[in-house]
């Protein structure tokens, strides 16, 4: 008779976890507010409210003006999707954009390729998924190039994101030609080798590749502000008597602070960049969020953005008064 009861009583008792909701998270990387807007960083339910910790201060958001809270954004792009009206080009549109955002580059893909296929000849979805095509040409591109040039291991070869690359093309390598390539491009510059190009398109590509894979040579990802590209662009080096002073004059000059923002960028350290005294205020819903420290920079346009070797881009960075 026990067992008959035990028997009995298990499907109530599964029926009954069943109709329990999951326990809400309390901690998280993504936070899909109300709009369907996304906040990223480390988030902590405090209250009635989160609490979000980025590189540029803290962020408070009430409770009332969110919807998720996100584990990683794999997660939360699935409950955007789940959401999101999948015949409407328009929204595959969107959701493409937000996946490159979020470095989902597969998915971006996916979605912009679903959004060209309910709508062919809808430029702006065409030339999103063309971007895309090309981004994704460039890391296979760069993974041959790894292996031609034999870099060392991967603790100096980082997973370099479209815009690390491009940033390397349009600024950190004319750096390099100004002001390292007179010893480094002509032998005796010792390990570190450069490549002299005057080229920023296509046509200088291979050069291009091959300078990249020098300077990784030259990180540190343990502590990439510790890495030698930087330590020597500051100092004095190579054999004495050959040199009377650093390549760049301190860690103060735009020239550094771009080198510096590159190796950040490359190894996506968020370590706040000291001196950086400007003040941010954000409200969110009903509730005051304050940021303390530097403003952030909207994107580029996602379309232009994706092909670093664009020269669009380059003319867009180096030349903006034109």
């Amino acid at each position: 008779m026990v067992l008959c009861i035990l028997a009995a009583a298990a499907p109530a008792c599964e029926a009954l976890r069943a109709g329990q909701p999951e326990p809400t998270p309390t901690t998280g990387k993504v936070l899909v507010l109300d709009n369907e807007r996304t906040l990223a960083g480390d988030i902590e339910r405090v209250g009635e409210q989160y609490r979000i910790r980025r590189s540029v201060g803290e962020l408070w958001v009430p409770l009332e003006n969110t919807l998720r809270l996100c584990e990683n954004p794999e997660e939360a792009y699935a409950f955007l999707r789940a959401r999101a009206n999948l015949r409407d080009p328009d929204e595959r549109l969107r959701l493409a954009r937000w996946c490159y955002l979020q470095g989902l580059r597969r998915q971006a893909q996916e979605e912009a390729t679903a959004a060209v296929e309910l709508r062919p000849n809808h430029a702006e979805s065409r030339r999103l998924l063309r971007s895309l095509q090309r981004a994704s040409d460039t890391s296979f591109r760069q993974s041959e190039a790894r292996e031609e040039t034999n870099l060392p291991p991967k603790a100096h070869s980082p997973e370099l994101s479209t815009e690390s690359l491009s940033l390397f093309l349009t600024r950190v390598q004319p750096i390099l030609m100004n002001a390292c390539a007179h010893c480094h491009a002509t032998g005796r510059g010792g390990a570190f080798k450069l490549t002299r190009t005057y080229e920023p398109g296509m046509v200088g590509r291979k050069t291009t590749q091959q300078n990249l894979a020098a300077v990784l040579a030259q990180l540190n990802s343990e502590q990439p502000t510790a890495s030698p590209l930087l330590s020597k662009a500051v100092s004095v080096h190579g054999k004495p008597g050959e040199m009377t002073q650093s390549p760049l004059k301190n860690r103060e000059v735009a020239a550094y602070r771009s080198l510096e923002e590159w190796v950040r960028l490359t190894f996506h350290d968020k370590t706040p960049v000291p001196n950086k005294p400007s003040l941010v205020t954000e409200r969110v819903g009903t509730g005051q969020a304050i940021v303390t420290g530097e403003a952030a920079v909207p994107p580029e346009p996602v379309a232009d953005a994706l092909d670093p070797f664009d020269p669009v881009v380059f003319n867009r960075q180096m030349h903006p008064k034109k």
